[in-house]
């Protein structure tokens, strides 16, 4: 399947390619680990590599953020530390640009869709971010900066409405100034890019077309043509020399006239994701095709000619993502791209190349399970639809399920054989294995397009059962299944954003609505009648304790706390303390093996847990828990180890695992 351009950039322009996260405190070393799958996608904005001399890169994978090599890709590192909000979180990165006057200065607008996050500087190349202004109201789109000053930068943003605005800052991105009046009024920013060739020049980019002003943004002229560019190229030498991507067809038009005219060029077939040129040589343009893999021009655009690497068993299910030229050190030139196998690098111009994703921990997470065998499953973004866990109760080593069927937005494994699963994929549909996720079949369900706001499960002991529940608009409802997931049918319309079936009852089940404040409902018909229990509000989790007759229920609230049931639904009363008030619970989960304990992930406060039935909660990990509760795409999931004691997955911006027993704060409740 080819990635989808609106998705790809959706998800990606977030942020770059790799990049390493705030190192872990002394006393949270034992406890909070980095576990997520490798490989995934790199970049997404329209700088997706930055080069700091021989071997030093500093990329994005969106939600899990910056990462950052020494060694030409031989080894990654997550590079968020500092690059963290005014409530300890970290943003997911906006964009990526590099000063090319100082290599080692890179501007990272914070929060993705989520406006009013601050803009983060490093001047060493991500190995320390520091904030700067925060854009009030305002969602980055992109940004670049001026090829002759590294302090001076220009966003691109949008508000809760795709307004567009342009901003500058002559001073690092401490202050900015709104230079939207010599633009007209805009729609869905797409892109902005500066000339390196001639000072003052900028290029904008909306729907409406491509702007160009030649004072530094003080004032712009529309290009004549109605091309719309969803990426755009400036050759760094050869002044009017312009390459873009139409919004439309997704195919590379060049123009030599400063965008007055453009021809197609380059691959036949869409979709083109990415242009980049050769500092090396003036007259080397690179244009990451996708599927139809890597391609070069030796005469400045006017042809080109596909590459013999990446090899077919290497371009993934979205081929070639996009490509970096790193400056020749010595003579060698590198090659640096992305597909969703992870990044890859030559060191032979293209002909071929290897794989370079150790330790990247670069893939963007959806949802988290256990299946039958005790073993860890991640439905991913931008890689495989699902990765599972090669041992039970560690997840170091993962083997690649879900290989070709799409992104896994919702991941729910049979609990009585563990070769049985369901997947509910973002664009194209759900899907069903019976042999380990060997082979797929797609089940019969209409509407299929569920995108990110997807929860399944098969019901507990039950071989065939499965409900979906979806919050998104025009899919939003429940959805049964009584063959294993290979046919679906709607029994509810109404916004359902967790659903938590009785263990011993496979048509009593729980359910809360996400966003409509509609609340709690039962069904105890399988989804026939769904009545709603007298609770209004707006929830993200459910999870139900069996280790207790009747089960304990837990309902986390997007407005703070935790509301539990113990007379199987009747009432539901708050079971907070301990929890920081008014702060959202992510996901809450219930301890397979050990009564009465559970956790619940709380936005900006990070893990905490109850050894006592909800009666009360302390944090069990406030680092590395709470700096990954962005959760700006997506949904948050949690998953508990059956297998090793206290062991929490969480899942969004990757995995990380987090040992409640192991570490010098075991969780452990006073009474």
């Amino acid at each position: 399947m080819c990635l989808s351009w609106r998705a790809s950039l959706t998800e990606l322009s977030l942020g770059l390619v790799l990049f390493l996260s705030s190192p872990l405190s002394a006393n949270e070393r034992d406890v909070a680990r980095d576990v997520t799958p490798d490989p995934s996608l790199v970049g997404g904005s329209s700088e997706s590599y930055a080069f700091g001399g021989e071997g030093r890169l500093l990329v994005s994978s969106g939600r899990p953020g910056f990462h950052r090599t020494e060694n030409g890709g031989e080894r990654w590192q997550r590079a968020m530390n500092g690059f963290i909000d005014s409530n300890g979180v970290e943003p997911f990165p906006g964009a990526m640009c590099q000063a090319p006057s100082a290599p080692s200065t890179v501007y990272g607008p914070g929060g993705g869709s989520v406006p009013g996050q601050p803009i983060f500087r490093t001047d060493d190349l991500g190995e320390s971010w520091r904030a700067r202004a925060s854009i009030s109201g305002l969602a980055p789109v992109d940004c670049a900066v001026d090829a002759s000053h590294p302090e001076v930068v220009y966003l691109l943003a949008q508000d809760e409405f795709g307004n567009g605005l342009l901003l500058k800052s002559m001073d690092g991105g401490q202050t900015f100034l709104d230079f939207s009046d010599a633009l007209p009024a805009f729609f869905n920013p797409l892109v902005v890019r500066t000339s390196r060739s001639r000072p003052q020049t900028v290029y904008v980019a909306n729907e409406g077309g491509l702007y160009v002003s030649r004072d530094g943004g003080g004032s712009f002229m529309r290009t004549p043509s109605s091309l719309v560019p969803a990426r755009l190229a400036v050759h760094p030498a050869f002044d009017g020399l312009l390459f873009v991507v139409g919004v439309d067809d997704s195919l590379l038009y060049r123009s030599d006239d400063d965008g007055t005219t453009f021809q197609q060029v380059g691959p036949s077939s869409p979709p083109v994701y990415d242009i980049v040129f050769d500092g090396n040589d003036a007259a080397a343009v690179y244009v990451a095709a996708g599927t139809e893999g890597l391609y070069r021009s030796r005469d400045y655009g006017f042809t080109f000619t596909r590459l013999a690497g990446p090899a077919p068993d290497q371009l993934g299910q979205s081929g070639v993502f996009n490509v970096g030229i790193a400056p020749a050190e010595g003579g060698r030139k590198q090659v640096f791209v992305s597909t969703s196998e992870g990044p890859f690098r030559s060191d032979d111009s293209g002909a071929s190349f290897v794989a370079i994703h150790r330790n990247f921990h670069g893939t963007p997470v959806n949802d988290l399970s256990i299946d039958a065998a005790g073993r860890l499953m991640v439905g991913t973004l931008n890689s495989v639809a699902v990765f599972r866990a090669h041992t039970a109760g560690q997840a170091r080593v993962y083997d690649k399920i879900g290989v070709n069927i799409g992104d896994g937005g919702a991941v729910a494994p049979s609990t009585v054989d563990s070769n049985v699963a369901v997947v509910v994929t973002f664009f194209n549909g759900v899907y069903s294995t019976a042999d380990g996720g060997a082979t797929w079949a797609q089940a019969t369900i209409e509407p299929s397009g569920f995108g990110f706001f997807t929860r399944a499960t098969f019901a507990p002991d039950s071989a065939t059962r499965v409900y979906i529940v979806s919050s998104r608009p025009f899919t939003a409802g429940l959805y049964r299944s009584n063959d294993t997931g290979q046919s679906f049918e709607r029994m509810s319309d109404r916004r359902f954003g967790a659903i938590a079936v009785d263990p011993g009852d496979p048509n009593l089940a729980y359910l809360v609505t996400f966003d409509t404040g509609e609340g709690i409902f039962k069904t105890i018909d399988g989804g026939v009648t769904v009545t709603p229990v007298g609770v209004p509000g707006d929830f993200s989790t459910l999870a139900i304790d069996p280790r207790h007759d009747p089960p304990i229920i837990y309902a986390g609230n997007r407005a703070g706390g935790v509301l539990r049931s113990l007379d199987g639904g009747k009432t539901w009363p708050s079971a907070s303390s301990g929890l920081p008030p008014s702060r959202e619970v992510l996901a809450v989960s219930a301890d397979p093996r050990i009564a009465g304990r559970a956790y619940a992930w709380v936005k900006a406060a990070g893990l905490f847990v109850t050894s006592n039935g909800g009666e009360t909660w302390i944090a069990t990990d406030s680092g590395e828990s709470a700096r990954r509760t962005a959760i700006g795409f997506g949904r948050a999931s949690m998953a508990v180890d059956p297998v090793k004691p206290g062991r929490v997955y969480l899942g969004n911006s990757g995995v990380v695992q987090i040992d409640t027993l192991d570490g010098t704060n075991n969780g452990s409740d006073s009474d």
